[in-house]
């Protein structure tokens, strides 16, 4: 195969986004504008990252053609990607998803690791908001695990299942109250009050990670936080990310409290969010992590499509 054939079916797996998704995209910015969110010189430069992500496929081209060849003879398909880059991709990727309203049931289908049989797979209900959430016993009936708002979806153990509930840094009311430009939404995460949480740039991550994995926000909001994850200090790209399930993505990656590192991993095809991993810093040990093997909106606990 010849090197240009070779580019041109990488690139065939990751088109860039289509007009209309752009044009989504920059309705959502204008409307953000209309309610005083951000001003006009920076909606302007936004703009532009939007402009980047479109024009992708361009710039993967003069990427690959420049790559390394290797010993084989082939082209290295590996492609880095920075902070930002990854972040315009997960924001032109959220851009797309539907709005949900709060009461909407979702069906999480997650793997809390382990490999081949040991793997814990789970499946739960739980709404928009997080506020109530439903499990599926060993007979098939359905109960509900009582008002939330849940810190992600209830997760099985041993002796059944187990949840963790409580305020969450952020409430879904006060979601609509968050800053729209992507550094104020640092500035203001970053002042929340939670302490042990560690610096502003600690607390800015996990929290991200957290709402990511808790609620299902709207497009522009989900955009808007992949887009504040481009701008927190410290955070690096693991282009060779891997998910307890140990499926292959890309990953934001960064130090959290206690001698550890957390990253929120996204799939290398869709930018969709895959799962959050948490590892040890000597060793690079992963110690903890949730896999999203799917996530759908239903109609009610139960139902899995």
């Amino acid at each position: 195969m010849d090197e240009l054939t070779a580019v041109r079916q990488m690139l065939a797996e990751q088109p860039p986004p289509e007009p209309h998704e752009t044009a989504m995209a920059r309705a959502r910015l204008e409307h953000a504008i209309a309610g005083g969110g951000i001003r006009r010189w920076r909606l302007a430069a936004r703009l532009r990252r939007f402009q980047v992500v479109a024009g992708l496929a361009v710039a993967v081209v003069a990427g690959l053609i420049i790559a390394v060849v290797t010993a084989s003879g082939g082209l290295s398909t590996a492609s880095a990607l920075t902070v930002r880059e990854l972040a315009d991709h997960a924001a032109a990727a959220a851009s797309r998803g539907p709005d949900v309203r709060p009461g909407q049931w979702v069906f999480w289908k997650e793997d809390l690791g382990g490999g081949g049989e040991k793997s814990m797979v789970f499946h739960v209900w739980m709404t928009a908001d997080a506020e109530r959430a439903a499990w599926v016993l060993h007979d098939g009936k359905v109960i509900s695990l009582g008002k939330g708002p849940f810190n992600g979806p209830p997760v099985v153990d041993s002796r059944g299942y187990s949840y963790l509930t409580g305020k969450l840094p952020v409430s879904y009311a006060g979601l609509s109250k968050l800053p729209h430009s992507p550094l104020l939404l640092d500035r203001y995460l970053g002042r929340l009050h939670l302490p042990g949480w560690g610096p502003a740039p600690v607390r800015v991550f996990n929290i991200v990670g957290l709402l990511l994995s808790s609620y299902v926000l709207s497009p522009g909001l989900t955009a808007e936080l992949y887009q504040a994850l481009g701008e927190i200090p410290g955070v690096t790209v693991d282009n060779h990310a891997k998910d307890v399930a140990g499926r292959a993505g890309v990953g934001f990656y960064a130090p959290t409290w206690h001698a550890s590192y957390e990253e929120i991993i996204l799939s290398s095809r869709t930018y969709r969010l895959m799962g959050i991993d948490f590892y040890q810093v000597h060793e690079h040990y992963l110690f903890n992590g949730t896999a999203i093997l799917r996530q759908v909106l239903v109609s009610r606990p139960g139902v899995t499509k």
